[in-house]
């Protein structure tokens, strides 16, 4: 299973397919930390392994901003803790032989980052999915 999420984004007044992420916004904090931290606050789930995939810019005409994206296998559901900021997020549970129907059938009123199928198809050739 792959875990995805369904983001309230407001100015796309929509619902979007993403997967967790979150922002570097803590002092002292490495990317992996913010990692661990973001995936255990948005979804309750735990990494106790994290496996580095790729950086990319995030939007290359506008920024310069880079994201790190990792691999957390055979995570742990602990629960939910409590978030700083609320935000509007429901965690989707996806088997991976059903994420192409998934995707291709996204529930009304959502959109699907299209990072999403970019980072699936970086996950099945480095096959860890």
């Amino acid at each position: 299973e792959l875990i995805l999420e369904r983001n309230w984004r407001a100015p796309l007044e929509s619902f979007v397919i993403q997967l967790p992420a979150g922002l570097s916004d803590k002092e002292g904090e490495n990317e992996e930390e913010v990692a661990r931290r973001e995936l255990l606050e948005e979804t309750g789930y735990k990494a106790e392994k994290l496996i580095p995939i790729i950086a990319v810019p995030l939007c290359p005409a506008l920024t310069p901003t880079r994201a790190t994206h990792f691999f957390a296998p055979g995570v742990e559901f602990v629960g939910k803790e409590g978030k700083e900021v609320p935000e509007e997020i429901e965690v989707l549970k996806v088997p991976v032989e059903k994420l192409d129907d998934f995707l291709l059938n996204l529930p009304q009123n959502t959109e699907l980052d299209l990072r999403v199928p970019g980072l699936l198809w970086v996950l099945e050739r480095e096959k860890l999915i």
